[in-house]
C-alpha cells in the first residue's frame, strides 16, 4: 500500500511538471540541439515549436552587412517530413528599396550555408565573416575559414558564398553571387555519398575543396 501511494504521488508531480513545462515554456533539446518549447513529444507528431531566441526556427537566419548596409532574410518551407528548412536567400538593399531572392522560385535546393567577408579587423589583422551560422557573436570566426591572421591590405570579396543540397539529386552544390544577390554561378558539386572537405582561404582569398579518391586526395582551388 506505502508503494502504491509513492507511485500515485510520483505520478501526480510527473503530470504536474508536464502541464507546467507545457504552459510555461520549458525548452527541450532533440538529437539536433535544436531547442523546442512545451511538450517535447510532440516534436516526433511534426508539431515544432519555435526556437525560443527570437521567434523563428533555429534553421533561420538574418544577416547584415555593416559595410554595405544590405540585409539577407533566410525564406524557409516545410519539406516533406514536415521538417522546416530554408529554400532561398532574400537580398534587402534597405537603402535603395530593392528586394531580390538570389534562387528563383526555388523547390529543388536547400540552403545550408551563406557566407562571406565583411570588413578587416585592423587590431586583429585578420577578416571578419558573416555567416548563417551563430558563433556566439558577430566577430567569431567560422571553422571553415583558415589562413585568416597577419591580414592587412587586402581586399574585402564582393561576393557570396552559398552552400546547397539538391532534394532531388542528393548533390551538394556551392555558389558565388555578388552581395546584390546578382550573377549566381555554380562552383562546385558532389554527391552526398561522397567524402569532400572544403575550407575558405581568407588571405588568398579562394576556397578549397579536398575530395578523397583513391589515390589519396583531389584538390580543387576556386576563387571567391
Amino acid at each position: 500500500m506505502k508503494n502504491k501511494k509513492i507511485m500515485m504521488v510520483f505520478g501526480i508531480i510527473l503530470l504536474s511538471f508536464k502541464l507546467f513545462a507545457y504552459d510555461y515554456g520549458i525548452f527541450f533539446t532533440d538529437d539536433y540541439g535544436r531547442f523546442f518549447k512545451g511538450d517535447y513529444s510532440k516534436f516526433f507528431k511534426g508539431d515544432y515549436a519555435k526556437f525560443f531566441m527570437g521567434d523563428y526556427s533555429s534553421s533561420g537566419f538574418i544577416i547584415v552587412d555593416s559595410e554595405t548596409n544590405i540585409a539577407y532574410y533566410s525564406v524557409s518551407r516545410s519539406n516533406t517530413d514536415g521538417v522546416e528548412v530554408v529554400c532561398n536567400v532574400q537580398v534587402n538593399d534597405i537603402s535603395k528599396k530593392k528586394n531580390k531572392y538570389i534562387f528563383s522560385d526555388n523547390t529543388t535546393y536547400t540552403v545550408n550555408l551563406v557566407l562571406f567577408e565583411e570588413k578587416i579587423d585592423k587590431k586583429e589583422n585578420r577578416k571578419v565573416f558573416h555567416s548563417s551560422h551563430a558563433y556566439g557573436n558577430e566577430n567569431s570566426v567560422p571553422h571553415w575559414v583558415k589562413n585568416n591572421s597577419n591580414i592587412t591590405g587586402e581586399k574585402i570579396s564582393s561576393n557570396i558564398v552559398i552552400k546547397t543540397k539538391n532534394i532531388s539529386t542528393k548533390q551538394i552544390e556551392f555558389w558565388l553571387c555578388d552581395k546584390n544577390g546578382n550573377n549566381l554561378q555554380r562552383i562546385y558539386g558532389y554527391n552526398e555519398k561522397e567524402t569532400v572537405r572544403f575550407y575558405i582561404d581568407a588571405k588568398r582569398q579562394k576556397i578549397i575543396f579536398i575530395k578523397s579518391v583513391e589515390q589519396g586526395n583531389a584538390i580543387t582551388e576556386i576563387d571567391y
